[in-house]
């Protein structure tokens, strides 16, 4: 993996890891089928 890659995907992870801690709880499931997309 390139370091651009592996930065791409740090940022990836940031912003998912403030989504989850942004989100209410109802919203969940539908926030881990987002990152199932954003992923494939």
């Amino acid at each position: 993996m390139s370091f651009i890659q592996k930065s791409k995907y740090i940022n990836k992870l940031i912003k998912i890891k403030v989504l989850l801690f942004t989100l209410p709880d109802d919203k969940y499931g539908l926030f881990l089928h987002t990152i199932q997309i954003l992923m494939y």
